[in-house]
């Protein structure tokens, strides 16, 4: 659902499978069954059946770092979908999103947060049911500062004025997290969360980054 901007010859639609690999095999197995002829009794590269296939070439996924590098930068949801599936499948097994946001909110648990300030409906952020508090965020991205992992962690962060932070955006609800260092050396760690606002996303904003430069 949703809306196209007035005087559209063409507008592009971008969507999700339930099952990617399934189709990606089916996909294959049709093209190459169309496409190519076997001569002189030459051997057959692919059988009719989709569950029956003699694999001829693996793609690695790219590094995990790469993977969350665009995932903040363009906040791109599926990725976080498949993350949160992706939690489930190596403990349990499944690839279950309920069954991953408890293993995520377990894991914040251990590590001092109140699961009261920890409500997840999806792995992408997308529902409106989606809570969290700016403490439970501040204590996400000071643990993360600790790890080996940071400076890549650090780096896919997407630098809005001038500050490196990640946003938040959904109806009348404004956010952004991040860290910052002030001329003075001082570094900061902060969440600003903005509820049930007035006028437009682009004010609000502006406002937000006049609070924010007191950082610098």
């Amino acid at each position: 659902m949703g809306t196209i901007p007035a005087a559209q010859t063409g507008f592009v639609v971008s969507g999700a499978m339930s099952n990617p690999m399934n189709q990606f095999v089916k996909t294959l197995v049709n093209f190459l069954k169309d496409s190519i002829k076997i001569e002189n009794e030459g051997y057959q590269i692919v059988q009719k059946s989709a569950n029956n296939i003699e694999w001829i070439y693996s793609n690695q996924s790219p590094r995990l770092s790469a993977l969350i590098y665009w995932f903040l930068q363009k906040s791109i949801n599926l990725y976080g979908e498949a993350l949160v599936k992706t939690l489930a499948l190596q403990k349990n097994n499944l690839a279950s999103t309920d069954d991953g946001l408890d293993i995520l909110i377990e894991f914040w648990k251990s590590r001092g947060i109140d699961p009261e300030a920890l409500h997840f409906y999806d792995g992408s952020g997308l529902s409106p049911q989606n809570r969290t508090t700016t403490v439970a965020q501040v204590t996400v991205l000071q643990y993360a500062k600790k790890q080996p992992w940071f400076k890549e962690y650090y780096d896919a962060f997407p630098l809005y004025n001038n500050t490196k932070m990640k946003s938040g955006t959904i109806n009348r609800v404004k956010g952004f997290c991040g860290y910052q260092k002030s001329k003075d050396g001082r570094e900061y760690i902060f969440s600003f969360l903005v509820n049930n606002y007035n006028g437009s996303q682009l004010g609000l904003t502006k406002k937000m980054f006049k609070v924010l430069d007191y950082l610098k």
